[in-house]
């Protein structure tokens, strides 16, 4: 549940916390699954700041969130499973002033749970750095949170990192910014569109405008990620993107959060992070009206704390996906953990959106999954096991 005081230190840039919430989830996730079996965990944010901070501790940035949910899952691992893997951090910026702040900061909170380095560079130049830190046994996180695009989220830039099997990459493609240069009309701005999506940068530029661009752009900044990355089969890149939205108006996207991995258990799990993100930025925008509302008439506390809000956006069943996947009567599929990725990451959905199609079809007699007769959420249990099977009866 979101309250005014998680909100406080997010004023004027609420959407910056449920970026910050899904960040959090993943992160925890991301430790506590890995953490029981490698040996070292390496974190790497490429764009620390610290930027608009309001908070002495710098909870309210994406490196003090992090560190304190890797100390938190270091104690964890350690009396729940008696592990203790190595946890790496490091953090880039290249701003002096803001790095000299970064440093300070880490100083205090590096110790033996996780330890911070800092490095006061451009992200561009750090690309090699990066690699060597992270290794080639370590698994791997890189946030890549900029406040530009160009020449800093291009697929080529980032090529190094996204071909290394066992580092996950989380990149924010900056729509709110990039969606302007689609409209320009200048030589520079269609320059850095073509870095960014490649040859479907003029399919882009003619064919759409509008939330068809906003769809299809994504779609295409994905794919020039996978061609970017040199890993096939089994151990290619798998990507998603998940919108985070203003908290103003229409509740537009301001950017999207892309996640690149090479297992397809990274990115069931991120998916499922998302699936409470959406629950989060329900919260925040409802929150945020109201204390933007307080501020306008001057009362306070309009909605009490324990005050259950709505969800503004229930999840959409996606039935597609499944009649896609099973096309004929007769046809089946084992869904497991590689075939629920795949779902995911070739329909752009979210989990809950891909069971509850499921459910709609079984209870329209269209699909069978034995299993899903005594299921009420998840009716089909894609991570137990070797799958479950779903079948195509009419």
């Amino acid at each position: 549940m979101i309250s005014k005081e998680d909100l406080d230190p997010y004023k004027e840039r609420e959407h910056a916390k449920a970026k910050h919430s899904l960040l959090k989830e993943y992160v925890e996730r991301y430790a506590m699954i890995l953490g029981q079996r490698a040996k070292r965990l390496s974190f790497v944010d490429a764009f620390a700041g610290p930027w608009l901070s309001a908070t002495d501790e710098l909870t309210d940035t994406s490196f003090g969130l992090s560190v304190s949910t890797l100390r938190g899952c270091a104690e964890t691992l350690g009396a729940r499973f008696q592990r203790r893997p190595e946890i790496h951090a490091l953090w880039i910026e290249q701003d002096p002033a803001a790095y000299e702040r970064l440093r300070a900061f880490a100083e205090t909170k590096s110790d033996s749970r996780v330890k911070i380095q800092t490095l006061n560079a451009s992200f561009q130049s750090s690309i090699d750095y990066i690699v060597d830190f992270l290794g080639t046994e370590a698994h791997g996180f890189v946030f890549i949170d900029p406040k530009g695009y160009a020449g800093l989220i291009e697929p080529a830039v980032l090529a190094p990192l996204l071909s290394m099997p066992r580092v996950e990459v989380l990149i924010n493609h900056m729509w709110s910014h990039i969606k302007w240069a689609f409209g320009s009309g200048k030589a520079g701005d269609v320059a850095n569109l073509r870095k960014l999506y490649g040859s479907r940068t003029d399919q882009l530029l003619s064919h759409w405008s509008g939330k068809r661009l906003e769809v299809e752009a994504t779609r295409a900044y994905e794919a020039a990620l996978r061609e970017a990355c040199a890993e096939t089969g089994d151990r290619r890149l798998r990507v998603m993107s998940y919108p985070i939205c203003d908290t103003r108006g229409q509740r537009l996207p301001k950017y999207f959060l892309v996640h690149g991995t090479h297992d397809a258990r990274g990115l069931n799990t991120f998916a499922e992070a998302c699936d409470k993100a959406n629950a989060a930025q329900d919260q925040i925008f409802i929150m945020a009206e109201v204390m933007r509302q307080e501020d306008r008439i001057g009362v306070d506390d309009l909605f009490s704390s324990g005050t259950i809000l709505p969800s503004l956006t229930p999840d959409a069943p996606n039935t597609e996906a499944w009649l896609t996947k099973l096309p004929t009567v007769g046809d089946e599929a084992v869904i497991d953990a590689e075939a629920w990725a795949t779902m995911l990451e070739a329909n752009g959905c979210l989990p809950n959106s891909l069971q509850l199609g499921l459910k709609r079809l079984i209870d329209d007699g269209v699909l069978q999954c034995e299993a899903a007769k005594r299921r009420r959420k998840r009716f089909v249990h894609y991570d137990e096991g070797k799958g479950e099977v779903v079948r195509r009866i009419a």
